[in-house]
Order: C-alpha cells, then sequence, then structure tokens
C-alpha cells in the first residue's frame, strides 16, 4: 500500500504483525503504546478501551479515596489520553460513581466508598455488556430461543457480568497479589505526592 492511497496517513502506521496498516487513532487523539489494551495483551481483548480506561481511572480514584486528583494527574497515572479521559469521567459523573469538585483543592473522587462500588457499575456506565438476547444471524426459525453456540455465548456472557457485579473496586485494589493494580504507574505518582 503506497502512503498516496490513505489521504490521512498520519493516522495510520504500518504493522509488520498484520502485515498491513492500522489505523492509530480518531478524532485527533495520539497513539500512546501505553493507552491500548489489545496492543499490551497482544491480540483482541473482550471489552472496549473505554471500558478499560474508565476502570483505570476508577482504580486510581480507589486508591486515593480521600485526595481528590486533577484530570491531569489520573491521564499521568493511567496512560490514558486527557480529551478521551475527560469523556469517561463525565459518563462516571453521570452515573453517580464519580464527583467533581471546583477550586483550589479541587478534582475527581469517588461519590462513594470503594466497598460500594462495583466493576459492572464502572463498565456499564461507559460501555454496558451487550446480552444476547435473539439469533444474531436474525433466523426467523430461532427467534429467542438461541442455538447452542450463541446460547453458550451468552452464557459466558452471563458469567462475566456476574462476577463483575461481585467484584467491589475495593477488593480489586486490596487483593493480595505480587502486583499492584497500575503497578508502576501508581508507586510513581504516589511517590510524587510525599515530595
Amino acid at each position: 500500500m503506497s502512503r498516496y492511497n490513505y489521504p490521512l496517513m498520519s493516522l495510520y502506521y504500518y504493522n509488520q504483525e498484520y502485515s498491513g496498516y492500522r489505523r492509530i487513532a480518531k478524532r485527533g487523539y495520539k497513539y500512546n503504546s501505553y493507552n491500548s489494551a489489545k496492543d499490551q495483551a497482544g491480540g483482541q481483548t473482550v471489552f472496549s478501551t473505554t471500558a478499560e480506561y474508565s476502570l483505570r481511572a476508577a482504580v486510581h480514584l480507589a486508591m486515593s479515596p480521600n485526595h481528590p486528583l486533577t484530570t491531569q494527574e489520573i491521564a499521568d497515572a493511567t496512560h490514558v489520553p486527557m480529551p478521551y479521559l475527560s469523556k469517561v469521567l463525565q459518563a462516571l459523573v453521570r452515573a453517580n460513581i464519580v464527583v467533581t469538585r471546583r477550586g483550589l483543592h479541587g478534582g475527581c473522587m469517588l461519590q462513594r466508598s470503594p466497598e460500594l462500588i462495583t466493576v459492572f457499575e464502572v463498565v456499564e456506565a461507559v460501555d454496558p455488556i451487550k446480552r444476547i438476547t435473539y439469533c444474531p444471524l436474525g433466523l426467523a426459525a430461532h427467534g429467542t430461543h438461541l442455538c447452542p453456540l450463541h446460547r453458550r455465548l451468552d452464557n459466558a456472557i452471563e458469567s462475566v457480568e456476574c462476577s463483575f457485579k461481585d467484584t467491589t473496586l475495593a477488593e480489586v485494589i486490596n487483593e493480595p497479589s505480587s502486583s499492584r493494580p497500575l503497578g508502576e504507574l501508581f508507586s510513581c505518582t504516589e511517590h510524587l505526592k510525599t515530595e
């Protein structure tokens, strides 16, 4: 593919793994290697980038429950582009998960305790999980009675939904593990606050 085939070549990069051009960003957001869960995982992910970003932001806010954080601080700590993060935070405010305070010591905070906010609420606020309620192929014979394949897919979606409903942000940040949510990203910002 020559560069003359795409007038917006700046929005594309050549990816040797996929032997082709891939879109870098939409609506002017810069590509950042930290941004895409899909890129970090090395392939397709089940959840949208918006859901991933909202979870990063919510977990970061849960790690500092009594300290308002600016959008810039959250963006730096979670490696989410500022314009994208602003839209994600607006959705979380509309869903009564995040509250914003204006002024000198203002910023964003969780509206409720991390023990009372589930992962499901965060994901549902920005990109609701879609269950399979009718035949995706539109086969009239199937109607609302799913075939074995689509029933199993819907069962998998249901189990993820149940798992998210049973998991709070507090459980995510307090779970004993050798790695911490947002790992080195959070410890860097934590170090900056103490100086």
